[in-house]
């Protein structure tokens, strides 16, 4: 049975986009965006090829968007890792270096 892993620099990018969307918007949108994202993993989770390949980061790297954000992630028949959440401007090769280059 596939498993989800998070990785710990993943986890950091949601809380930092939830305290964001806090500034920004106030609670209850950080709150409903942050689920629209956790669900959004859940659902990638359970069909990975959703996702759009990424030959440009890795070959194995997917992504697929979620509001303003990309979610990045790899998996095989163990596991769907997620490995970054990012807002659609920044530039994955350079903030996904060394995780899945």
């Amino acid at each position: 049975m596939r498993r989800l892993v998070i990785l710990d620099v993943t986890k950091q990018q949601l809380k930092s986009i939830k305290r964001y969307t806090f500034k920004k918007w106030g609670k209850q949108q950080s709150v409903k965006y942050v689920k629209e994202l956790r669900q959004m993993i859940i659902l990638l989770f359970k069909n990975p090829l959703l996702g759009i390949q990424k030959p440009d980061i890795n070959n194995m790297a997917f992504g697929f968007p979620c509001g303003s954000h990309v979610i990045y992630y790899y998996f095989n028949d163990d596991k769907v890792i997620i490995v970054g959440v990012l807002h659609k401007s920044m530039l994955p090769k350079q903030h996904l270096q060394g995780i899945i280059l």
